[in-house]
């Protein structure tokens, strides 16, 4: 046949496939075509308007041909699959659709089918087909999968580490010797838990690869390690790391004038994060031991080209992957895949409705806290006080630097000495007004990220609405297969095979978004939390304007509010309730 009638022909069947109109498609085909041009697309095609049509048995000669031909096999294979399912031979259709899928592994349509017939006629013994498709991509190098473990954080080795550095670093103001020996000891002692954190990784990878379990042996997965360390353990180490900063620097660097503490501040918190390097090569463990959080399984596909394809996530189809019970593990109720969109829209739904009121109430407490403390700093500028005296602010960060100074010389006696004869009421009043304006500034930074804040959760929110209208309308299909005998039509699948690649890709870019907004919302928390322990500060310097006592019962005031988690969870601990019962069954035996 002429090549461009063939083309003619091709383009006006497209044409009619778009529009459904199958069967004027099959009215374009003759027999005499059909013989001159031998083409698979021509056979392809014309099975296909035979099984939209539901003529399946004229639809599998076509088809069959189609693959002789070896025009598009896997389309070919998988429309077959559809042909024989309706006809009632579901082995033929498995098969055919597990071909299609091996010859294009990303071919969902045959993916989805495949589980589909397989989930009706109750097929255990046959696994589920991504995995089959992750085997056979193993076999042939082009897939791996990893395992990314998240471990139960176990604080001894970072306490150790820096119990060590608090111990030379005393010895350091105490017997003050070279700043470059404590600068190279902790460079080495970085540099020897580096070593034997990687040592510890490979006998935690050879521990947790026994584990295995023997069906998934031949995936050969890797692992890759993830301990939770708590958000207030690092920014409690991080606050030490500054402060050890601050005072190295005020030991080194003699004769300060105010400018310099400006810059030693500056360098303290930037070095204060040396300390996360502490955190990361402290948190392996030398050898499993029942520590396992949760663990999620990655599959990841090589192209030809060396390119690798988007990891997608793949832990559903490996539940039972590890033989390791998880910590504190309850009873798991594994719901159908059909049902995994569900979970996850459920899940960003949660956790945005719990950054939005966590964020409602920063603004909140912003608008009210920071516009105190600014009223504060505005009526403190404007009295006689301070009003146009430049020597009152000369004279109080001369007694800041005088009391920085001589804290290494001091005893606790001498110091608050110190404190009574240099700090007066002027000074107090300065000290009052610095700390009202850093407070409201903080509050200000929580608002100025609201900016950044609102134009992602927008964004969110339509994603959201999108995600549940299509999630209702793939609802509506499961609806209609459940109630039909025969299946949907194939019509109906493709449009459910749509809606379906729409909400994942909805929940993937739902995802990115948490991602971006969750440090947004940390760093309005950090600025938060420094504004309202800034505010405890300006409550209890004010405080000492009538007595250090009611100062001292301000400071507990804050102390208990600011630590209540903690004494509830330790009142609550199992120990001590079984330290008490023990004790009082022993006093009354």
């Amino acid at each position: 046949m002429d090549e461009n009638v063939l083309n003619n022909l091709s383009a006006e069947i497209r044409k009619l496939s778009l529009e459904n109109k199958f069967k004027e498609i099959l009215e374009l085909f003759s027999d005499e075509i059909m013989e001159k041009a031998n083409n698979g697309f021509l056979y392809c095609e014309r099975g296909f308007a035979y099984l939209k049509l539901q003529k399946f048995e004229l639809a599998i000669a076509d088809l069959t041909k189609s693959i002789d031909l070896n025009f598009d096999p896997g389309r070919s294979y998988n429309n077959r699959g559809f042909c024989y399912e309706n006809l009632g031979n579901k082995e033929l259709a498995l098969r055919d659709y597990e071909t299609a899928f091996t010859i294009d592994p990303a071919y969902e349509l045959a993916i989805n089918n495949y589980d589909i017939l397989n989930a009706k006629i109750g097929g255990q013994e046959q696994p589920p087909a991504i995995l089959k498709i992750i085997a056979n991509g193993v076999r042939n190098q082009t897939e791996t999968i990893s395992i990314a473990i998240t471990l139960k954080y176990k604080p001894y080795y970072f306490l150790l580490d820096q119990l060590i550095r608090i111990l030379v670093f005393y010895c350091y103001l105490r017997f003050n010797f070279s700043p470059w020996i404590l600068i190279v000891f902790n460079i080495v002692l970085l540099m020897v838990e580096s070593t034997i954190t990687e040592k510890n990784k490979v006998k935690l990878i050879k521990a947790v690869s026994d584990k295995v379990n023997p069906e998934y042996k031949d995936y050969v997965p890797a692992f890759t390690f993830n301990p939770i360390v708590p958000n207030w353990f690092i920014r409690t180490f991080y606050f030490c790391g500054v402060l050890f900063t601050y005072g190295f620097l005020m030991h080194v660097i003699s004769n300060h004038q105010w400018y310099q503490h400006i810059w030693f501040t500056l360098v303290s918190l930037v070095c204060g994060g040396i300390g996360f390097l502490s955190v990361i090569y402290a948190t392996i463990p030398s050898r499993y031991d029942g520590n396992l959080q949760s663990y999620i399984v990655t599959r990841r596909i090589q192209k030809g080209d060396g390119k690798e394809v988007s990891p997608t996530d793949v832990t559903r189809y490996f539940k039972n992957i590890l033989e390791i019970p998880l910590v504190n593990e309850t009873t798991i109720i594994l719901v159908d895949d059909e049902d995994v969109n569900d979970a996850k829209i459920v899940e960003i739904e949660s956790e945005v409705k719990t950054i939005s009121t966590r964020v409602e109430a920063y603004l909140l407490e912003s608008v009210l806290l920071g516009g105190l403390t600014f009223s504060g700093f505005l009526v403190i500028v404007s009295s006689e006080n301070v009003k146009n005296n430049s020597k009152q602010f000369t004279e109080f960060f001369s007694h800041c630097c005088s009391c920085a100074l001589n804290t290494q010389t001091m005893n606790w006696q001498q110091y608050f000495d110190l404190l009574k004869v240099n700090f007066n009421r002027s000074d107090l009043f300065i000290l009052v007004m610095i700390l009202c304006l850093s407070t409201s500034v903080f509050f200000l930074l929580v608002l100025t990220l609201r900016i950044r804040y609102m134009s992602l959760v927008s964004k969110m929110d339509h994603l959201q609405k999108s995600m549940n209208v299509f999630n209702a309308k793939e609802e509506e299909f499961l609806k209609l297969e459940m109630d039909s005998e025969k299946g949907l039509p194939e019509k109906y699948r493709m449009r459910l095979y749509r809606i379906r690649q729409k909400i994942d890709d909805d929940i993937s870019k739902a995802t990115v978004l948490l991602a971006d907004l969750n440090p947004i919302v940390r760093m309005m928390s950090f600025c938060r939390n420094i504004g309202v322990i800034t505010f405890y500060v300006v409550l209890i310097a004010s405080g000492y304007f009538l007595s250090p006592s009611i100062s001292l019962i301000i400071l507990f005031i804050a102390v208990i509010t600011i630590s209540y988690k903690w004494i509830e969870t330790f009142t609550k601990s199992d120990k001590l309730n079984r330290l008490f019962n023990h004790s009082y069954i022993k006093k009354k035996g």
